[in-house]
């Protein structure tokens, strides 16, 4: 399977599915990987919404004001 690979200060973007790879249409699938304590700049999807599912540790999502902390405890995901 092919992927694309992007690092950033914050961690890693692996890409598995998009227009880009070839594999998908309008369909974006992404693993991250984030290093504990960082945080990625504020952002907007113009033509997209986003869904986080947590493997492992607990993530902080900001959107419009409000925050949800998300962990693998509760297999919970978020949207914005």
């Amino acid at each position: 399977m092919s992927t694309i690979r992007n690092e950033f200060a914050w961690g890693t973007i692996e890409w598995l599915a998009s227009g880009e790879i070839g594999n998908a249409g309008e369909l974006s699938v992404a693993r991250m990987t984030i290093a504990a304590g960082a945080a990625i700049d504020a952002h907007v999807h113009a033509n997209a919404e986003e869904s986080i599912y947590v493997v492992r540790g607990i993530v902080e999502c900001r959107a419009d004001g409000g925050t949800d902390r998300n962990s693998t405890s509760i297999n919970s995901s978020h949207s914005s």
